[in-house]
Order: structure tokens, then C-alpha cells, then sequence
């Protein structure tokens, strides 16, 4: 089978990937991935692709997801016109446990849309293969790096192509689609080629990684040529040839693989000395390539085929408004629900309610939602209300993260960063706590210095990171990163890369500055420089910052190296709450908790909460909604369009009570139930109830006044009053044998259970 699949070869196509061994020591079988499960590279797999005309095609996959391969356009457009070839038969294979472990069907293919053929678009060629099923559960899933790669990174290649060696060049006939290889090199830097060289490297270099394949002779290193003479040595560089196509360059982080580019070109450069005899591919000298995934354009593509963009349901957003009695921020099961108040969609993100933004009230149960909405971000506000003060989500100023690195004592300390000294550095670490510069002006006390007292990090090439705890970011509308740093290294922009670093919920580390881009070399070397970054793409997430720097190479080295000190995430919240709402999902528990500060009344509308005990509630001018609680209450609207509740939600619900609820001009709303529950329903059957009840006075229909019953009107009967010297129209429940008395109307006419004079409210089938 694999001799059938070399139909990608280097003379049908100009570049075609494949890993290939160094010279002797080296061999290719020291390449080979022994496909156990334990194997990092487990999940890398073959693709088989057949054409409707019979040919058989190999490449190289990496999973993305648990039904989302991501490979190399050309793969699958065979004719070189920009798109998938019709009646391709794309398989998945996966040798993790020995030959073809799993063998899966593709489900659909895509390319990248700016992809217009291989030799037209050799930065676009990128493609998605989706899976007719799951991987297995024990297939790692791999993660893009979504952040710059640095020049010098050294990348890991996995690949299915053919074998050979840096001397002989390709070995064809020997891709396999269970054999695969393993191999490394170094990202070259080319930020100063010669105008005369431009030619010899495809367009939009900024989307593309390269690297030459320097065998165990200082002239095999051809990139030095050009200023980049960065090298691995013979024993690990390797390079790609036929069948690597789509495979992954990894980089490693943290101890995580992360997907920094896709493999999908291999070439080589001019004999100068007789340019009509070219180079042979694969041999020393020649280089190799890719597509870099960390670009805006192509990680949108990616995350909307993995979102499932284009076949999207739309989902809601839910949640409770409660009185939080103790200003907590929680609530306790004795703390009532909070009827009539305004949620909206905060579209600006300023926590202000303005025209034009989607808004709904809180029923009878305190509850609101916003459905039939598109997937997507939305920042959900309650408005207050006068002589209320919202705990939950918190409003104010806070202090996520506070670093001096100085403890009680004035000696340095961690402040819990987590140092990670990595190549070069000696025994001990060059990222350490220091005293050093806490006599200049802008920091004092501790710090940490990548450096050393004496010749700074002049230790050969090396490297460090210095990592915060997680922080989070949670509830706030605003955040800020500050710190004061005092940054003395070479210059030159490619040496001595110094850069503040993010990660996103455990994710990848993203660069938000680097030296010489938000990172200023101190004019005046006796200065601390502060340095502030805005967090706000991180709201609602966790993070950790990491301060990394790579002195590239051995090189004036001897500088005083980087100070950091007075690290401070900060940051402001309006009390609103930001979520991603995914295809056809519901989030709920997205409650607001609010203390009454002042009973004073406003000429609007007020929310009046009675406490434990009787309590005599009164409306003002404005739509009120009043409260009882879990005593007798008497509740007098007002002139507005009131709400009169004289019940707690959440506890009894009127068990054991006798409340009056008294209508002013408006059109009140008296409720005797919600969406759960009949308020005043003892649970006794066999009795009627007539020990708790509601007074209804002052219903008037002719001013909009309404009932609210839970259920519907068959639940419900009318009668006369069953108490002696309380006249009026009785509402009975039908709970059982005996109907349970919920209400008592004064001074109205008849009613009829099914006009608008009553409201069934009742909870979602």
C-alpha cells in the first residue's frame, strides 16, 4: 500500500514535506515513533485519500478536536484549483496501539478560503477534515498555539512520509501509512534578508515558518548565509519530504504540544556555483516549511468549523433577582424572590441601561429570561432600583493580584511566582529574588532579576520564565496589568527576546509585549519604567502571566539583565455577568442579589420588602411592587401600576397567614400564585384552609386590575366567603377532596374564572 501512495512526489509537486534523518550516526530508524498509546505523538495519523479516478494519496493529520483533523489543503485538491476535489474518499488512520489501531471516515472537508491552489497560496494551505464518528477516547486532542513563534523555537515534526537521509536526499517508496517519524529543527529568522535573495522564499514570509537541514559540517548550514546560522546539530535536525504534507510542527509549553504550524513544503536553494544543476530536495542545504496557524484570519476559520458556525440553534439566558437580606452575596433559602425589575442585554458594556438594548422584567417568581438568542458573547445588567445596592455580582473596586515580592520583614519573597529557568541556565536558576536596585527611585524592597551580580546572564544561551499564580478575572467589567520593570539587554530587536506573556484559562501563553513593543529599554538606566496592559480580552476568565526571556544566543550576554517588581492586577466591575453562549444552549443561574439600603420612597418605581414579622407596606406615586413576608401583612398600593405580594416566595408561601392587599389607582396586579405554587395552600387536603388566605380590596377592572393564579382556570372554583363576617367572593384551590381556600375579593362583582380578570401563570412543560 505504500509504495501505491507515492503518486506526491518531488517531481509532481515543487514542495512536499517529509522527515529525513541527519548522516551517520543518524539514521531514519532513529526516527521512527514506536506506536504505543504512551507515545506523545499518539494521536497523529495518517490520511488515506482516495480519487474518484482510483488514485491513492498519503498524508498526515493531527486532531483538533474530538471529530476534527487538521491538515494541508493540497491534499485534498489534487488539481491545484483552489478547491476539494470532487468524490474524495478521505480515511483516518491511527496507530496507537500498533498497525491501523482505528480506522475512521471522513464526514466533510474544507479548506481554508483563501486558499487558491498550492503554488498560488502557499500561506493558505490549510484544510479541516471532519470525522463521521469520535476518535477513541484515549486520542490525545492537541491545541493550537494561538501566540507569535519566536525565531529559534525549536519545532517537533511528526509525520507518515518517506524516509532518507541528509547524504542520499529522499528514499522513495518508503511512506507507510502506520510508519511515522519523528524529527526537529529550529525556526529560522530572515528579518533582514538581502533585497538580491528575496526570490529564493515564497510570498507572505509573515505566515510561513522555514528552516534549512544543516548536516555535521559548518557548510551544510546554508540560512547562514543569510544571517540565520541557527542550528540543532547533526544528531537531531531533520527535515520534511512526500507524505509529511498536513502533519504538525509542535512546540512545547508548559510541558503541552501545541500546534504552531502545519507542515507543507519542502525546497532547496541555488548551487551558486552552477545554478542550472540545482539542489536536490532532502539533502543538506535544502529547507523546509510551513503554515503558521497563529494568524486572526485562519484561527476564526478554525474556531468556527470547530464551533459549528453555519449549522447553529439558537439558545437562551436565564436567571433570579432575590433581596439579599444580609448583603452577602449569597442567597439563603429564606431571602425572597424580586418581581418587576429590569435585566437587559448591557450591548456597550458600560452598566448603564440605554435605549435600544434588550430588556425583560422579573415575573412573580423573580425570574427573567432572554431566549432565542445567536450563539455568542453577551453581558447580562440588572438595573436598581432607588435605596438598593447590588451584592451579587459585586460593584467596586478590587484587587485581584498584588506582587511587592518583599515580605513582613523587608526580604524578598515569591509572592507564590513560580520560577522556570530553562536552557543554559546554571545551578540555581538565572530568574532569582534579589535586593539589587531597591535604593533607585520607583521600587523597593525585593524583586525578581533575570541576571546574576556579576556579567548578568553572560551563561551561554539561556533562557527562563517567571509565572504568576492563577488570577481571576471573574465579575469585573475592567482589569488592568501593571508592573515596574527595568529591562538592560542588547538592543538589536532579534537578540535577547524579552516578553510579557498571558494565559487564558490554562491555555496556551499568548505574548501581549515583547522588547522594544510595550517592553521600553530605560533611556536614563537609573529609572524604573512602569509598564500597563489592558486586560479586558480576558474578562471572565483565569489567567497567569509569565515573564519570559530567551537570550537567543551565546552572545553579549553580560548586560544587567530584566528587573520586574509591583506586579498588580486590578480592575473595576459594574456588577454586570459576560458568557459564551453556545448552538442551541441555555444558561441559567445567572442571578443578581440586591440589599435594601433606604426605605425612602422615590417618584418612580420602588421595590418594598416587609421582614419576618407583620408589617404594613405602603406604594407611592410610581409602579411599586410590595412585599409581605411570613407574618400578617397589610399591603396598600399606591397610585401606579402596583404588584402586591403578600406572601415569601421562597419559604411557607403563605401557609399560616391572613393578608390584605389593598389596589390604589393603577392597574394592580394581586398575586395569589407563581409559575411552582398556589400562595396560601396549607397542604392540608382534607381541610379547607381557612386559617391562611388573602384579602383582595379595591379590585377594580374597569382600571386594569388583574389576579395572578399558578396553573389554569380548571384548578380553581368560586364560592362565597366560608368565614363568618367576611363577606365577598371566595377563591378556592382543588387540592383533593376539599377545596383549599386561597382568597377572599371584597367589593367586587362576579367574576368568571376565565376572564381577563384573572392571570395563569404556570412553569414551562
Amino acid at each position: 500500500m505504500a509504495q501505491t501512495t507515492l503518486a506526491l512526489d518531488p517531481s509532481q509537486w515543487q514542495y512536499q514535506p517529509l522527515i529525513v534523518a541527519g548522516a551517520a550516526p543518524d539514521s531514519p530508524e532513529n526516527r521512527v515513533d514506536p506506536n504505543v498509546p504512551t507515545s506523545p505523538f499518539s494521536g497523529v495519523g495518517s490520511l488515506q485519500i482516495a480519487t474518484a479516478d482510483g488514485g491513492l494519496f498519503l498524508c498526515t493529520g493531527t486532531p483538533i478536536s474530538s471529530r476534527h483533523i487538521l491538515t494541508a489543503a493540497h491534499c485534498l485538491d489534487m488539481d491545484q484549483n483552489g478547491e476539494v476535489d470532487p468524490d474524495l474518499s478521505v480515511t483516518f488512520n491511527l496507530n496507537y496501539d500498533g498497525s491501523f489501531s482505528s480506522q475512521i471516515l471522513a464526514g466533510d472537508l474544507a479548506i481554508f478560503p483563501e486558499y487558491a491552489g498550492f503554488e498560488n497560496s502557499l500561506n493558505a494551505d490549510l484544510a479541516i477534515v471532519t470525522l463521521s464518528e469520535d476518535l477513541p477516547d484515549e486520542i490525545p486532542i492537541y491545541s493550537l498555539l494561538r501566540d507569535q513563534l519566536p525565531p529559534g523555537s525549536i519545532l517537533t515534526m511528526v509525520g507518515y512520509g518517506t524516509s532518507g537521509d541528509g547524504i542520499n536526499g529522499h528514499d522513495l517508496g518508503t511512506a507507510s501509512f502506520d510508519t511515522k517519524r519523528v524529527g526537529y529543527n529550529q525556526v529560522e529568522d530572515f528579518t533582514a534578508v538581502p533585497p538580491f535573495l528575496d526570490g529564493l522564499f515564497p510570498p507572505d514570509m509573515d505566515e510561513l515558518f522555514l528552516f534549512d537541514f544543516d548536516g555535521p559540517t559548518a557548510e551544510t548550514n546554508t540560512f547562514a548565509l543569510l544571517g540565520s546560522g541557527l542550528t540543532l546539530g547533526n544528531d537531531l535536525e531533520s527535515t520534511l519530504g512526500p507524505g509529511d504534507s498536513g502533519g504538525p510542527s509542535f512546540i512545547e509549553r508548559n510541558g503541552e504540544l501545541l500546534i504552531a504550524g502545519v507542515n507543507t513544503f519542502a525546497f532547496a536553494l541555488p548551487n551558486f556555483s552552477t545554478p542550472e544543476s540545482g539542489v536536490v530536495q532532502g539533502v543538506f542545504g535544502s529547507g523546509a516549511g510551513g503554515v503558521l496557524v497563529a494568524n486572526a484570519e485562519k484561527l476564526a476559520w478554525i474556531d468556527s468549523i470547530l464551533n459549528g458556525i453555519g449549522e447553529q440553534e439558537p439558545g437562551a439566558i436565564a436567571g433570579i433577582l432575590w433581596y439579599d437580606r444580609d448583603a452577602d452575596g449569597m442567597r439563603d433559602d429564606s431571602e425572597i424572590l424580586l418581581p418587576g425589575w429590569t435585566v437587559f442585554l448591557d450591548l456597550d458594556h458600560n452598566g448603564q441601561f440605554d435605549a435600544g438594548e434588550p430588556a425583560a422584567l422579573t415575573d412573580a417568581n423573580g425570574a427573567y429570561e432572554f431566549s432565542d438568542l445567536a450563539p455568542g458573547t453577551y453581558t447580562i445588567a440588572a438595573r436598581s432600583s432607588q435605596g438598593w445596592q447590588q451584592t451579587s455580582p459585586a460593584v467596586g473596586e478590587f484587587t485581584r493580584l498584588a506582587a511587592d515580592f518583599t515580605d513582613d520583614t523587608g526580604q524578598p519573597a515569591s509572592d507564590g511566582f513560580m520560577v522556570n529557568n530553562q536552557i543554559g541556565s546554571p545551578a540555581g536558576g538565572v530568574w532569582n529574588l534579589s535586593n539589587r536596585r531597591d535604593g533607585e527611585v520607583g521600587s523597593a524592597g525585593g524583586r525578581y532579576h533575570f541576571g546574576q551580580a556579576v556579567d548578568g546572564y553572560d551563561v551561554g544561551h539561556t533562557a527562563g520564565w517567571l509565572t504568576s499564580p492563577v488570577v481571576d478575572l471573574a465579575g469585573l467589567s475592567a482589569a488592568t496589568l501593571s508592573f515596574n520593570s527595568w529591562l538592560l539587554v542588547e538592543t538589536v530587536p532579534e537578540a535577547d527576546v524579552a516578553e510579557v506573556q498571558i494565559s487564558q484559562d490554562g491555555g496556551a501563553f499568548t505574548a501581549i509585549a515583547r522588547k522594544g513593543d510595550g517592553l521600553t529599554l530605560p533611556s536614563n538606566p537609573t529609572v524604573w519604567q512602569q509598564a500597563s496592559f489592558d486586560l479586558s480580552d480576558y474578562l471572565g476568565s483565569t489567567i497567569q502571566i509569565r515573564f519570559a526571556f530567551d537570550s537567543i544566543d551565546a552572545q553579549f550576554n553580560a548586560f544587567e539583565g530584566w528587573y520586574i517588581d509591583d506586579v498588580v492586577v486590578a480592575g473595576t466591575a459594574n456588577g454586570s455577568r459576560t458568557v459564551t453562549l453556545g448552538s442551541g444552549e441555555s444558561l441559567i443561574g445567572l442571578d443578581f442579589g440586591f440589599t435594601q439600603t433606604s426605605t425612602q420612597h422615590s417618584p418612580s418605581a420602588d421595590v418594598i420588602i416587609g421582614d419576618e414579622g407583620d408589617n404594613r407596606l405602603a406604594g407611592g406615586r410610581g409602579a411599586d411592587t410590595l412585599i409581605g413576608g411570613e407574618g400578617n401583612d397589610v399591603l396598600r398600593g399606591g397610585r401606579g401600576a402596583d404588584v402586591l405580594i403578600g406572601v415569601n416566595p421562597s419559604t411557607t408561601a403563605g401557609q399560616g397567614e391572613i393578608d390584605i392587599l389593598m389596589g390604589g389607582r393603577g392597574g394592580d396586579r394581586y398575586v395569589l400564585g407563581d409559575a411552582m405554587r398556589a400562595y396560601y395552600d396549607d397542604g392540608d387536603d382534607p381541610t379547607s384552609g381557612l386559617g391562611d388566605y388573602a384579602i383582595i380590596r379595591g379590585f377594580n377592572r374597569k382600571q386594569g386590575d388583574v389576579i395572578q393564579l399558578h396553573g389554569s382556570a380548571e384548578r380553581y372554583t368560586l364560592g362565597s366567603s366560608p368565614i363568618r363576617g367576611l363577606r365577598g367572593v371566595a377563591i378556592f384551590y382543588q387540592t383533593g377532596a376539599v377545596d383549599e381556600l386561597i382568597g377572599i375579593m371584597q367589593g367586587g362583582r362576579s367574576l368568571n374564572l376565565n376572564s381577563t380578570a384573572f392571570d395563569y401563570v404556570s412553569a414551562p412543560a
